[in-house]
Order: C-alpha cells, then sequence, then structure tokens
C-alpha cells in the first residue's frame, strides 16, 4: 500500500481537491482517507456520501500534527488492514512550521493564491518539502497575481512539480493524477519516518501552566531579540538544544555545474550565477562569505538554524541547485520570451459523443473568435486550449503546438507557461498600487534590471489609453473598476507576461477599448483566442469558430466581404461609442442623434452601382 499525504493551510481546498483526485484514480486503485482535524470534523461523511471509505481522528488539546505523527502508523495499518492501494492522509495545517509528510510516501501541499502573495515563503516543510504544490482558487484573480504567487511557489520550493487546480469544477485535476500515478509507481510504500522533524514543544506550557512571565517558563522555550534590550535582565536560559533531525532527501548530485555551485567561491557563484542571491532571503539562511563555498556555509549551520529555515542540510543543498536552475529559466523566458508560429486544433467528440470534424489553425498575431450560444461549449475549448490538451480532457480534442504535441514539461511548466488567461471573474486581491504591482510582476518574471521601469511605464501608458476612465500609477488596485482592472491585466498580458498564446473571455464585457485591445495583443506577435458575443469581434477576428452541442460546427475565414462588414460595423460602434461618452459626460444630446442616425445611413448604405467607393 501506497501513502499520500496532504497537507495546507486552512480552507486553501484540501478536500475538495482529494475528492476530485480521487475520482481520476479511483478506476484503476482502491484508496481510502484518514482526515486529521483539530476540534471537529465533517470531512470524513463529505467522503463517504461520495463512496470513499474514511475515517477521522480529531486531535483536542493535543498539536493536531504531533497527534498525527503519533497516529499515522496506527492508520497505515488500518488501511493494510482495508486492502487499499492507495491510502489519502489529510492534515489540521494549523501550524505552517509543521511537517506531516513522511519519507517514500508522496507528499502534496495545497495553497490557495487567495492568502496572499508572501504566504509561500511563510509556510514550513509541508510546502518546502512536497513533492507537489497544487494552487487553489487561481481563476478568482488576475493572470499576473497568478504568476507572481506561482513564481514565490517554485522559489519556495524549487525541487516541486507545481500545479493550478480548480478544486470546484476539477479542472487540472486529470493532469496532477497521472502525476501523481507516476510518483506512486516509484514509492515503496515503506512509512517509518517523517521528512522533518516536528516543532520542539516540551516545556511548562505544555504540561498547562499559563503564567506568560519568563521567570516561570521551563523546557524547550525560544525567546525573542528586542534592539533597545539594553540591560534589562536575561531570561531564564533555554533547554539544552535537541539533537539534529535526521538528514531528509536525496544528497546534491554529482556533476560539473552543481558541483560549482555548491563547492566553489560564493563570490564566483554569485557573479555567474546572480539568480542565486534570491535564495537566501526565501529560505532564511545566511549569505556565504565570498571566499566561502554554499557547502561549507551549510555545515556551519546549527541544528536550531535548519530547523528554523525547515530544510535539513541535504535538502538545502538539492534546494540552492534547483533553485538556480529554475530561476535562471525564468531569466531567460523574459528576456527571449517564448515562441509559437501555431496552434493546431484536432476535432474530438460533441455532447452526444458524435466525432468533431475540426482541423484548424491559428498563427502568431492571428485572433481566432469563438462564437455561440451560452452552454454551446465556447469556455470548454478554452480550456481545451488552455491544457493543451492531448486527447485527455471530455472532448477528447487535440492541440498541437507548432505542428507537435506539447510533452508535459511545455504543458505544466510555471515558469514559461505557454498560455495565459484574462477571464471575467478576474479582479485583484493585492493591496498594491498599480505602478508597484507591474513593477512586482516584472520582477518576479526575472525581468533585466534596467527593462523593469521603461516597462512598467509602458504598461500603464497603454493601460490608461485602453480605459474608459484614466487612472492614477498610484492607485490602489482593489480600487481600480472593472474596466480599469483589464485594461491594467490587457497590458501587462502584452509587456510582461511571456506567454505567446492568450485566452479571453467576453472582452466587450470588459469596459475597455475592445478593438484596440485586441490589436495590442496581435502586435505583440500573440495568439489570441476570445470568446465573444460581440458582432463586430467576431467579424474582425481572422478566424470564427462557431461552437454547438459541445462541437466547433463551422470555420470562418474572414474575406473581403467580411472585413467590409466589419469596418461599417466599426462605424457604427463608433458613433455609438462617442454618444455613450456624451451621457457619461452630462451633455444633452438634442438633436446630435438625429444628425448620427443620417450619417450612419450613408455610412452603412450599400455603394450605388458604378459609384466611386475610394
Amino acid at each position: 500500500m501506497k501513502v499520500v499525504t496532504f497537507s495546507g493551510p486552512p480552507s486553501s481546498g484540501k478536500t475538495s481537491v482529494i475528492l476530485k483526485l480521487i475520482a481520476h484514480l479511483r478506476g484503476e486503485l482502491s484508496i481510502g482517507v484518514v482526515k486529521f482535524d483539530c476540534l471537529t470534523s465533517h470531512d470524513a461523511g463529505e467522503y463517504r456520501s461520495a463512496g470513499i471509505e474514511a475515517v477521522a481522528g480529531v486531535s483536542g488539546a493535543v498539536c493536531p500534527d504531533h497527534y498525527f505523527a503519533s497516529n499515522v502508523g496506527a492508520c497505515v495499518a488500518w488501511g493494510r488492514r482495508r486492502g487499499f492501494d492507495v491510502l489519502v492522509s489529510e492534515s489540521a495545517g494549523l501550524c505552517n512550521r509543521c511537517s506531516p509528510h513522511l519519507r517514500d510516501s508522496t507528499a502534496v501541499c495545497v495553497i490557495d493564491v487567495l492568502s496572499g502573495v508572501d504566504a509561500p515563503g511563510k509556510v514550513g516543510p509541508m510546502l518546502r518539502l512536497a513533492d507537489f504544490v497544487v494552487i487553489t482558487k487561481g481563476d478568482l484573480v488576475s493572470q499576473a497575481e497568478r504568476e507572481v504567487f506561482a513564481l514565490r511557489v517554485v522559489r519556495a520550493n524549487p525541487r516541486a512539480r507545481v500545479a493550478f487546480v480548480n478544486g470546484l469544477t476539477g479542472q487540472g485535476l486529470r493532469d496532477l493524477a497521472a502525476q501523481l500515478r507516476e510518483d506512486l509507481s516509484r514509492r515503496s510504500g515503506e512509512v517509518e519516518r517523517l521528512r522533518f522533524s516536528m516543532p520542539g514543544a516540551v516545556c511548562s506550557f505544555c504540561f498547562g501552566d499559563t503564567k506568560v512571565d519568563p521567570r516561570y517558563a521551563s523546557g524547550n522555550i525560544k525567546y525573542m531579540d528586542f534592539p533597545d534590550q539594553g540591560d534589562a535582565p536575561a531570561p531564564r536560559p533555554s533547554a539544552p538544544e535537541p539533537p539534529s533531525p535526521p538528514a531528509v532527501g536525496a544528497a546534491a548530485r554529482d556533476g560539473g555545474g552543481e558541483s560549482d555551485l555548491l563547492g566553489a567561491p560564493f563570490g564566483r557563484v554569485a557573479r555567474t550565477h546572480p539568480a542565486c542571491l534570491g535564495f537566501f532571503d526565501q529560505m532564511r539562511v545566511p549569505r556565504p562569505a565570498p571566499g566561502q563555498s554554499f557547502s561549507a556555509m551549510v555545515d556551519g549551520l546549527d541544528e536550531f538554524a535548519l530547523s528554523d529555515c525547515g530544510m535539513s542540510a541535504a535538502d538545502l543543498r538539492e534546494a540552492f541547485v534547483a533553485y538556480v536552475a529554475r530561476m535562471e529559466g525564468v531569466a531567460e523566458a523574459s528576456a527571449s520570451g517564448a515562441r509559437v508560429g501555431s496552434v493546431e486544433i484536432l476535432g474530438g467528440v460533441d455532447k452526444d459523443g458524435r466525432a468533431e470534424s475540426l482541423d484548424v489553425t491559428v498563427r502568431a498575431g492571428e485572433v481566432a473568435c469563438i462564437v455561440g450560444p451560452t452552454g454551446s461549449g465556447k469556455s470548454r475549448l478554452l480550456e481545451d486550449i488552455e491544457h493543451l490538451a492531448r486527447g485527455d480532457t471530455p472532448t477528447r480534442r487535440r492541440v498541437l503546438v507548432d505542428g507537435r504535441e506539447p510533452g508535459d514539461e511545455e504543458r505544466l511548466s510555471i515558469e514559461n507557461c505557454l498560455v495565459a488567461q484574462l477571464s471575467q471573474s478576474m479582479r485583484f486581491v493585492m493591496d498594491l498600487s498599480a505602478r508597484d504591482f507591474v513593477r512586482l510582476h516584472a520582477r518576479s518574471r526575472m525581468m533585466p534590471a534596467a527593462a523593469v521601469e521603461p516597462t512598467v511605464e509602458r504598461v500603464l501608458s497603454c493601460a490608461n489609453e485602453l480605459a474608459g476612465e484614466p487612472f492614477s500609477p498610484e492607485a490602489s488596485l482593489t480600487s481600480l473598476s472593472g474596466g480599469q482592472s483589464r485594461s491594467l491585466m490587457i497590458a501587462d498580458l502584452a509587456f510582461v507576461t511571456a506567454s505567446p498564446i492568450v485566452l479571453v473571455d467576453e472582452i466587450e464585457n470588459a469596459g475597455v477599448d475592445r478593438r484596440r485591445a485586441l490589436d495590442l495583443l496581435v502586435t505583440s506577435d500573440k495568439i489570441v483566442f476570445v470568446v465573444t458575443h460581440d458582432p463586430l469581434i467576431a467579424l474582425s477576428g481572422d478566424v470564427r469558430l462557431v461552437v454547438g452541442n459541445g462541437a466547433v460546427r463551422d470555420v470562418i475565414r474572414q474575406d473581403d466581404r467580411e472585413r467590409e462588414c466589419a469596418s461599417r460595423l466599426a462605424a457604427i460602434d463608433d458613433v455609438v461609442e462617442g454618444l455613450r461618452r456624451s451621457v457619461r459626460a452630462g451633455e444633452r444630446l438634442g438633436e446630435r442623434v438625429e444628425r448620427e442616425l443620417t450619417r450612419l445611413s450613408r455610412v452603412c448604405a450599400p455603394p450605388e452601382e458604378g459609384a466611386d467607393t475610394s
């Protein structure tokens, strides 16, 4: 029997993710669940309602993760008695320092993007030592915030596979299930040790003492240092240091580049690999002296220093090598930009299982408009493109990039993601000014320092050109209107986000100059797919995909006649938009409407035969 441990902060969506993940795995594997909680738990009943055998344990007055460590052996014995192939453990997840992961078992951490951009750095071993980090609620925030958050996760755990999933719809979990299945096949199933020690907590408070005066505290106590402490009496000394936790994880691999990173003088490493400098603040370990190697610095750390950073010496070495590789990959993608020449979509099946006759190619700099009635399957088509489907989605479509099926590295990459999106439900949750936010995103993308500020100004300028009402660069993100927020994100997609494929859901509802917005994206040499009900947008696209009953029923390429129709609709749209602006400004329209209607009748009338239409 194999074991999968799920950890993560409260309300991050662990139970929803597990339920939908089991739905993808239970056809081939027998799976049971153990839920650890604090005071009460209803999740076991939720699992049982889904036909999954489950038990729950409540820790009460005991630390929930120490309770886990005390009982996980008995849980494994229960799972073996029940004949499970896989036992899933879900922790309470209250203490970010806790480490409810087991050696030689698959470890998953679930964290939601609404927990704050700094959350990945605040979470200890349960994230830093996880094999998989699952990010939830990404559909509720902007593309830029998703990228910033995901890259913070990569910095905190550069060895993990990171995935965005939707715990409500299950989107993204099919890929995660395939990766988990592969990881489980490599595990022995032995359950003997934690991956890292639990926090030290054997003190007078553990035994019921409530006096907070340091004179009465004893045991494993840790005190804060204050800069103005002066000659204040020293508190009672802490208990002797506990023994060093056992080393966890594979030792750093031998190899030229890795040996140089770990064994060379740090001054040289910092010059040749400047991306490494962010590692030390992230992991809260001291930076080596210029003549000291990284390995020598790690060897000099005491047990408490390692315990505070939540990693063993071997883990730190391995994480340093992985961190440098992944951050240099981000910098390379930011500098060169991913380039995709074409996206080809091959048909699958409709809602009734009938074959979809589809083979359409969209090239760089083109806009593909997706049209159809509500419920026809437009959003499902966007999801297929987002996940670069390989016949593994409900529609069974396949999406080829530059004529080939992308591998897992391309499909699932966080730092070099091929697809970005602008959704209707997008909102900002960061408490930053617009300028600071764009700057944060640019720096997260490892953009060269000299390019950051010019890019920030370009994004802000373009965003204000697209917005109906200009906004100050110093305005808080949360104070922006829906249109201003989307204008900022469209400009950010064009100039900061490296993804060459952009998905836009109903841009006509975004409160922006939609034609200029699409022009901005395609002039950035991106491939744009946009769901729309707007006839002007639909006629302006290079190709139109007509969706019905879950399948693309028709593919219409723009021709001269459609370009002419689009031009006439654009003239109508200009007049209507001018009237809107006048109404918003409080003007009295009076006879203006009649004049505009008369002008439109001339613009929209078909040209007389033989007339000069130049």
